[in-house]
């Protein structure tokens, strides 16, 4: 990549680090945990029947996927010809959330780098539940890439 500001360089440097992305509201109820767990074929009744935690509870990576989702809000402003790439995650399962919960992902932009021509973004997250408890943190790493040769692993 040459140092000429390209205008998705100039969007990236104008993303801030510490600027909050979210919040994010969703209810987890019966119907969505039902599907989610059949999309990923698990037979598991913690999720649709019952628990050791008292009731059917959430999977885990609903919450994840709803946290990596700041991430891709915070990149939307790049648009980059090569997509994007999910890079990675690091999570904290804090407490259970039972089924049916209204749960609120809160977010900031941690940190922002270039490396090998691609565009990284680091999204700190927290879900909390109704009553404000911690129940998730972590964090999730992203990319653009700009052009569409990247995009393919060589």
């Amino acid at each position: 990549m040459t140092s000429e500001m390209t205008p998705d360089r100039a969007a990236f440097e104008k993303l801030e680090v510490g600027v909050p992305v979210g919040p994010t509201v969703r209810l987890l109820d019966a119907e969505t945990v039902r599907r989610y767990a059949d999309s990923l074929g698990t037979g598991n009744p913690w999720f649709v029947k019952d628990s050791p935690f008292g009731g059917p509870i959430v999977p885990p990576c609903i919450l994840e996927n709803i946290a990596a989702d700041l991430g891709n809000r915070a990149l939307s402003q790049l648009e980059t010809k090569g997509g994007g790439l999910f890079a990675g995650i690091e999570v904290e399962y804090l407490k259970p959330v039972p089924v049916g919960t209204t749960v609120t992902v809160l977010g900031r932009v941690a940190d922002k780098y270039i490396r090998r021509d691609k565009y990284y973004l680091v999204t700190e997250f927290h879900v909390q539940d109704e009553a404000g408890t911690e129940v998730m943190t972590g964090r999730v790493l992203q990319a653009r890439l700009p052009s569409p040769e990247q995009a393919r692993w060589q």
